[in-house]
């Protein structure tokens, strides 16, 4: 008579809901995770993978059990890297290190794709860019990273040079 609903997936930190019925009293276990351990709409907050189990007491005192697993998916993990200085002319290749296999780089001007993993990166002026990533299961993480854009007028040149006759420097 117990009904439960199915497998639930969640990422770290989060929380789901689990929800029984066809009983009028729940005792749920392990209950250190949950909101409540005697409702039928409970929310789940474990911190790593595990089953909860619900014992439910019908109109007529008949009893019954039912479980669901709640997985924890891996904690997503994102590195844009060190920050990158361009001198002119030159082009960054920016590449994402970690888990997540969908990204979201903003802002997008000055890159040739805001939506890979490892787009190329030519801003006309220093840009900070925030790359959203987020793992097969939905968890995101965030970093940045700074394209320092030098100009000809950042560049120091020598405007003379004096030679030497190899007995010291130039």
């Amino acid at each position: 008579f117990l009904t439960i609903g199915s497998n639930k997936e969640m990422c770290p930190n989060g929380t789901v809901t689990l929800n029984a019925g066809g009983a009028v009293s729940y005792v749920w276990q392990p209950a250190i995770w949950l909101n409540s351990a005697t409702n039928n709409v409970v929310q789940a907050s474990p911190l790593s993978s595990e089953t909860f189990t619900v014992y439910g007491t019908d109109v007529n005192g008949c009893k019954d059990t039912a479980s669901v697993y709640v997985f924890v998916a891996p904690q997503a993990i994102i590195n844009a890297g060190e920050d990158i200085t361009l001198y002119p002319g030159e082009t960054a290749y920016l590449n994402v290190v970690g888990n997540c296999s969908s990204f979201v780089w903003t802002p997008s001007f000055g890159l040739n794709n805001a939506n890979i993993q490892d787009p190329i990166a030519t801003p006309a002026t220093t840009t900070q860019y925030i790359v959203n990533g987020s793992t097969e299961y939905g968890c995101t993480a965030i970093d940045t990273i700074t394209v320092t854009r030098l100009n000809e007028s950042n560049v120091n040149s020598p405007n003379a040079f004096t030679p030497g006759n190899g007995n010291g420097p130039n």
